[in-house]
């Protein structure tokens, strides 16, 4: 019985381990991630731009609407992550365990201007910490210089091209491909 639970555990890693290397699966989960970011982002359209200070913060004077905007961008940054690992997998390369989007990109292959490395960096914030925690894990985390900047326009233009670098290597991808930049454009 032993043995055979440890043949199981062995072929479901295996199983997940192929899973991780599928450029479907990766696409598909930047898919979903997108479309949650769309039901967060319509809302967000009616808000109004708010300047917060920090005693509003520390005060709980924020209005819900405001609060949702850093998960917002978490699912927008998350979507440029599993789109990244869709491009490493449809290169034959094994995604690593990061959410550090200047990495993923490099690793890509896709060279980045100055202003696009400070972009992948304040997305790379809002999964680390910025869309989950109202402080940094760790002060390593925080710079203040990038953590607002996150532009909404910018993230859907980097998304678009990135996913012309996946080719269209059966039917699946190539839908997965043009929801995905269906969803960019909405």
């Amino acid at each position: 019985m032993n043995k055979n639970k440890n043949t199981l555990d062995e072929i479901s890693t295996q199983m997940t381990f192929d899973l991780f290397k599928c450029t479907d699966f990766w696409l598909i989960e930047t898919l979903g991630l997108l479309s949650a970011g769309q039901l967060i982002g319509s809302n967000l359209k009616k808000v109004k731009s708010t300047k917060i200070t920090m005693t509003d913060f520390f005060l709980k004077k924020i209005p819900l609407s405001i609060r949702a905007i850093p998960p917002f961008y978490m699912l927008l940054s998350y979507s440029i992550e599993t789109l990244l690992k869709a491009v490493l997998t449809s290169q034959g390369k094994t995604p690593e365990q990061t959410h550090n989007l200047e990495k993923l990109s490099a690793e890509c292959g896709i060279g980045l201007s100055n202003n696009e490395c400070k972009m992948l960096k304040a997305f790379s914030a809002y999964s680390i910490w910025a869309g989950r925690y109202p402080i940094p894990k760790s002060p390593i985390h925080f710079d203040s210089d990038n953590f607002n900047e996150a532009p909404i326009p910018w993230a859907k233009n980097f998304i678009r091209d990135t996913i012309k670098l996946i080719p269209e290597s059966n039917d699946v991808v190539s839908s997965l491909k043009s929801q995905v930049v269906r969803l960019t454009n909405l």
